[in-house]
């Protein structure tokens, strides 16, 4: 009898949902299991589909994903604390086809791989396709359960490559059930506008079936929502300088026209996605209706671990947002957000006050601040202070954002339920921002509503925007990237954004800079210095992928700027 080994996937029977946070790993397989049993027994098949979800990016027990670091450590944003990170090697020249840093090639072909083999049994199970009605009548998730499952794992199989074409370029596309080791994979690499077009017809074939929304025992499935959202980032990234380098305007009119769409799926169904009034609430409250597509929720300590600073108990202190970063915070002049100027010494002295953007505050911890019970001291010898050991701040600043101080990190056991989101309501209205102002000549008025739709919830009305601005293409463009800069830190957008805008060479091939305060008394005085040089050259628009993989398969070869 032909079998399969099924390798210890993940029978989650309420996947990421909250209900399931203290015990996500609740039944897993270990045996080999024949195709009659697979085929007869729904739950089998329900259990391998979910187990799908395990190879989403991200979709694990860290935040400091690579050598202890956040990958904005790779940006101009931030810095890791500790020099044996292997995180630096992305920002010294170091890294390279010998070196792989953060290598997720192996995880999201064994995804696809995944896909396949529910797509091989799906259609001869027993899992039914029949209409489930609630108490009110109406058809609730589980109606037509089978082609929701498939559904799912479309939207699955186009967010694999999406993330692969994001990394890799050109790369191979398989229509069958993958070998177990996928370092054997060897076709050639298919073009990336091909694989693009792949992914916008899954996600229009998934979004066809999947339910807007779910119960609490089922939330964190894909939705239609999320396959909306999937193809509006996919046609964003095809259209930008990197991947369209002649500027074919008709990508970006497909680009805002996906944002758009999911922009009204929300406005015409009782806004089911909103931007929460307070920006930090997203990351803390699982299922937040700004959050479109999260991974799982864990209960979940390791990202205050992590990023407390060093001063405080237990505290690792490892992500150090530079002053780069906190100079794209805006500054409130004359009643109005206007872009920070260092080298006006009238922001220099309200650097980090209420004038600022409310963002900087609950983004990055700063000298003076309150941080549980007293106040964060990177001055020169203070209790969290630059280069006070080897390990503290090279920056003179500590990240905020996600981390909750009411988590007591002498309890272990204090935790509380996180995880990593995919995509939240801001980026569907900032990607509209920012398809609709390159596809026209000059900006219209929808440009500017989108952009003041995310800037007001965090500014007010002193961060609106209107047409009587009357702003350039260029003015909004430089606007529009800067609001992606502050809104979506430490998101690991900056560090794909930069790339497909093709600005690599500019930003990332320039020194980073922190804050060195001395406190001399009560008097502190603040100096801007160079924390580092670092490295970006061209073939880093993409990510290598091993040696190893290359010589295991020729015709594949390497990612082409890496050859």
């Amino acid at each position: 009898m032909k079998s399969i080994k099924l390798l210890k996937y993940l029978l989650l029977t309420a996947i990421i949902s909250l209900s399931s946070c203290d015990s996500l790993l609740d039944k897993q397989f270990d045996d080999t299991l024949s195709d009659s049993q697979i085929l007869r027994d729904p739950s089998l098949m329900m259990g391998l589909q979910t187990s799908i979800y395990n190879y989403m990016p991200r979709n694990d027990f860290s935040y400091n994903i690579i050598g202890s670091a956040m990958l904005d450590c790779a940006t101009d944003d931030a810095m890791e604390s500790s020099g044996s990170s292997d995180i630096h090697n992305m920002t010294n020249g170091a890294w390279s086809p010998n070196k792989i840093i953060d290598d997720q090639w192996s995880r999201l072909y064994k995804g696809i791989r995944k896909c396949y083999l529910f797509f091989n049994y799906i259609d001869r199970s027993t899992v039914t396709n029949n209409i489930v009605l609630d108490a009110n009548g109406k058809p609730t998730e589980n109606s037509q359960l089978r082609e929701r499952l498939k559904a799912e794992t479309v939207f699955l199989e186009a967010l694999f490559y999406s993330e692969l074409i994001k990394r890799y370029g050109n790369v191979p596309m398989v229509t069958s059930i993958l070998a177990p080791d996928t370092a054997l994979l060897d076709i050639p690499r298919t073009p990336y506008a091909t694989v693009v077009d792949s992914i916008v017809k899954w996600c229009d074939k998934a979004a066809a079936v999947l339910p807007l929304v779910y119960s609490d025992g089922s939330k964190g499935h894909a939705t239609k929502g999320a396959a909306l959202m999937l193809k509006s980032r996919t046609l964003l990234y095809a259209a930008s300088p990197l991947n369209n380098p002649t500027n074919d305007k008709e990508k970006w009119r497909l680009a805002a026209e996906a944002a758009k769409a999911v922009i009204d799926l929300s406005e015409t169904n009782g806004n089911i996605y909103v931007l929460n009034a307070n920006f930090a609430t997203p990351f803390s409250t699982p299922f937040d209706k700004e959050i479109i597509m999260p991974g799982k929720y864990y209960n979940r300590n390791d990202i205050e671990f992590s990023n407390v600073p060093n001063g405080y108990s237990k505290g690792q202190g490892h992500t150090n947002p530079t002053q780069n970063l906190v100079d794209a915070f805006e500054i409130k002049v004359n009643g109005i957000f206007v872009p920070y100027n260092p080298a006006d010494p009238s922001h220099e002295a309200k650097m980090y006050s209420t004038d600022r953007d409310p963002r900087l505050a609950q983004t990055v911890l700063y000298n003076g601040v309150t941080f549980k019970t007293r106040k964060v001291e990177t001055f020169v010898g203070g209790l969290d202070g630059l280069n006070k050991t080897i390990d503290y701040t090279k920056t003179g600043y500590y990240l905020k954002k996600f981390v909750l101080p009411e988590i007591n990190l002498d309890l272990g056991t204090a935790m509380k339920p996180r995880a990593w989101i995919l995509y939240r309501y801001a980026e569907a209205l900032l990607n509209y921002a920012e398809a609709q102002n390159e596809y026209l000549n000059t900006p219209d008025a929808t440009v500017y509503q989108r952009l003041s739709q995310v800037r007001v919830r965090s500014l007010g009305t002193a961060g609106n925007l209107d047409v009587s601005l009357n702003w350039t293409k260029e003015q909004m463009r430089a606007r529009i990237q800067n609001e992606c800069r502050v809104e979506f830190a430490f998101e690991e957008h900056r560090f794909w954004d930069v790339r497909r805008w093709n600005r690599g060479v500019e930003l990332f091939n320039a020194p980073i800079y922190g804050i060195s305060i001395i406190k001399s008394g009560t008097v502190l005085t603040p100096s801007r210095f160079k924390v580092e040089d670092r490295v970006f050259s061209p073939q880093m628009y993409f990510c290598p992928i091993s040696q190893y993989s290359v010589l295991k398969a020729p015709v594949t070869g390497q990612t082409d700027s890496w050859k």
